[in-house]
């Protein structure tokens, strides 16, 4: 998929917009927070409203995104996030991102939140375009991958990830990312989830997270139902060699091009883009009319991935195996979306409304999930 990518760290004063489409009064600081425990369960994540945050209420990255100058959190209902890493148990391990340059940004930006991570860190060790042939094809050989095998995968993951100009990044440090905008072909499973695991000095373990979402820049998913089905029965295999890391479905994030427009198409995409700003899906009909059509994202791909699980023999337990539910929270954050610059709207550009702010309110609510619900896992 060929967007521009405008999630990326900038400098604020160089930004203008987006245009504000919400009430800045019906976000009020919660008056329940400090009442109710930490949230340990993706399913208790979905439901709840945003709240305020106070001066210096959560972990900020020093340089802003020049997203919305009011800074937000997603309160579940029945539980709190954590504003700052060190409220939850940290994780040992590492947290491998899995899919496509909007993870790429949320990983980046769970960087920041867990380790104070920045680009220079994350970029220190990575897998160029040359190293698919240096390194993957000798590595995939050597496991005892046949050759055309080998070829199939090295294909897709060049296709997946340098010809869209994404890198793998992170063989070094705690947070990495491997680009990926669909599952791997079926015969390229195997061979892509062995990559996948030894990304790394040592070969991904229970000790370590898997993050991993499909689903924007769908076009035909015929497919789809059948590689995850395979790659859910290769961890499988992990899971009963005990060398499986944990793993967690994060929900496909929501676009904002107008009323009841939430999921990619092209016509919408090229039409509804604007140099003003995203515009908002709706009320909360809209937004839960959304989240029930069985055609469309999120609960397409949402049940692909459970009917993967289930025929893998396997369960969404919370302990091995989780389901984030980021969709809803994410639907009302139409102005999170990355800002055009000066330069930008001089030279004609439109604002990208699938991309979010890497420290905008979006991402913090992400980030703070993901840390709950890794630490419950890892506990």
């Amino acid at each position: 998929m060929n967007v521009v990518l405008l999630a990326l760290v900038v400098s604020a004063s160089a930004l203008v917009g987006p245009k504000k489409t919400f009430d800045f009064k019906a976000v009020l600081a919660s008056s329940t927070r400090d009442q109710k425990p930490f949230c340990t369960s993706g399913k208790d994540i979905e439901q709840g409203s945003w709240v305020s945050l106070k001066q210096d209420e959560y972990a900020e990255a020093p340089l802003n995104s020049g997203c919305n100058p009011m800074k937000m959190m997603w309160e579940p209902t029945s539980c709190k996030l954590p504003y700052h890493s060190e409220e939850t148990t940290k994780a040992p391990g590492r947290v491998v991102f899995v899919g496509d340059s909007i993870t790429d940004t949320s990983a980046r930006s769970f960087a920041w939140f867990k380790e104070k991570l920045w680009s220079k860190d994350l970029n220190g060790c990575t897998y160029q375009k040359a190293d698919l042939k240096a390194k993957v094809r000798p590595q995939l050989l050597k496991a005892g991958f046949n050759s055309g095998t080998v070829a199939d995968t090295v294909k897709y993951m060049e296709e997946q990830g340098f010809n869209r100009n994404h890198h793998w990044w992170g063989c070094n440090t705690s947070v990495s990312y491997v680009p990926t905008d669909k599952p791997p072909p079926s015969n390229s499973v195997k061979a892509f989830m062995f990559a996948l695991k030894n990304f790394g000095a040592e070969p991904l373990g229970p000790q370590d997270t898997i993050v991993l979402n499909w689903g924007m820049w769908a076009k035909d998913d015929a497919d789809w139902g059948d590689s995850l089905k395979q790659m859910m029965k290769e961890y499988a295999h992990w899971e009963k060699a005990k060398t499986a890391p944990k793993l967690i479905w994060r929900e496909v994030s929501p676009t904002h091009w107008g009323a009841s427009t939430f999921q990619f198409n092209k016509k919408d995409f090229e039409s509804t883009q604007t140099s003003k700003g995203c515009s908002a899906p709706g009320g909360p009909k809209q937004i839960e009319g959304g989240m029930k059509n069985k055609d469309k994202f999120p609960l397409k791909n949402n049940m692909m991935f459970k009917d993967a699980v289930k025929e893998a023999g396997l369960k969404i337990d919370g302990t091995n195996i989780e389901f984030l539910p980021i969709w809803r929270g994410t639907a009302e954050r139409s102005e999170d979306h990355q800002p055009l610059t000066a330069y930008q709207i001089k030279t004609g550009a439109t604002i990208d409304c699938t991309h979010y702010c890497t420290h905008g309110n979006v991402n913090r609510f992400w980030n703070s999930a993901l840390s709950a619900v890794i630490s419950a896992m890892q506990a």
